[in-house]
């Protein structure tokens, strides 16, 4: 998959959130991630508790009918009890199921009230997580550019035999697509912020104080895109192994065959013409000498991937 963005990719869908590798992956798979809806984005102001956004019953309309539903089943159960026991008993009973129909009904009201788990821990990881309205549209596309560079590596067939272990693949990439990530959304967050103070403040005065704002920008952007572009070497070399690989395993299964084509040109009595085995041989072997330098060109970048942690 080629890692370059083409015109048709501009209504590529973002990917929905870029969790730390330091969240829980209990909290990023069960919670934060299966109740999109809950997630804060990383640069909106820290949230006190809230409310559910979406309650049990989903709306007051909701309580009434289970309510109007547990009156219901409360008056059939005790004409049923009437029926069947003495009136002290059946007082008792159905006065009993009252109770527990106003208990249910208490919880059930409490739980519309109640901060949902998923929103409590979106609240609890909120900036270690990051969501497409955390990128303006150049980091946006920069982003996606990281995530098919990772995809391709991580996808790899070489990668998926182990090829590449050395590497730390699963360790390393995601770590070092949050540290894109989060770079980003800095600079995102940044390039919005100078925006603003250029537009209110146009001066000769001004424009000197956010000049080397401005290169510290450029500069921090072209550092992130030199990232990017090692990620994508990276999972270029990685593509070009598996390509290697791929013809090599063909020519492996055909030689698995060797015995039965040396039986059929004894056979046929065509004397002298083993070569036809060994080109096939040394074919194979030269494709295994190709794949070993393939991936050790891509570990020796793979290895060099040292993102510095951002502070």
């Amino acid at each position: 998959m080629d890692t370059q963005p083409s015109d048709d990719e501009s209504s590529e869908p973002d990917r929905l959130v870029l969790f730390s590798p330091d969240v829980p992956a209990a909290a990023r798979k069960a919670l934060l991630a299966a109740y999109p809806d809950d997630l804060i984005p990383a640069s909106a102001p820290k949230q006190d508790a809230v409310g559910r956004q979406t309650p049990v019953g989903e709306t007051v309309g909701g309580l009434v009918l289970f309510a109007g539903i547990e009156f219901g089943v409360w008056m059939a159960l005790r004409w049923l009890l009437y029926a069947i026991f003495p009136d002290g008993l059946a007082v008792w009973l159905s006065g009993g199921a009252a109770v527990l129909g106003v208990l249910l009904l208490i919880a059930a009201i409490s739980a519309t009230t109640g901060e949902s788990r998923a929103r409590a821990l979106a609240r609890k990881h909120q900036g270690n997580y990051l969501l497409a309205e955390d990128w303006d549209k150049d980091a946006t596309a920069l982003m996606r550019r990281a995530q098919r560079a990772v995809d391709a590596i991580q996808d790899s067939e070489v990668n998926k035999r182990g090829l590449l272990d050395a590497a730390k693949n699963d360790v390393v990439l995601p770590e070092q697509l949050w540290d894109i990530g989060r770079v980003l959304q800095q600079l995102s967050s940044l390039r919005a912020r100078q925006a603003e103070v250029e537009e209110q403040l146009q001066s000769a005065r001004m424009e000197a104080v956010l000049h080397p704002q401005r290169q510290a920008l450029e500069l921090s952007a072209t550092a992130m895109e030199a990232k990017v572009a090692k990620l994508e070497q990276y999972a270029e070399q990685v593509r070009d192994a598996d390509g290697v690989l791929k013809v090599e395993t063909a020519l492996e299964a055909a030689l698995q065959d060797r015995d039965r084509y040396v039986e059929l040109l004894s056979s046929t009595e065509i004397a002298g013409r083993n070569d036809l085995i060994e080109e096939l041989s040394k074919e194979s072997a030269d494709l295994r000498a190709a794949l070993s330098r393939r991936v050790a060109a891509a570990l020796e970048t793979g290895q060099a991937l040292s993102f510095p942690k951002q502070d």
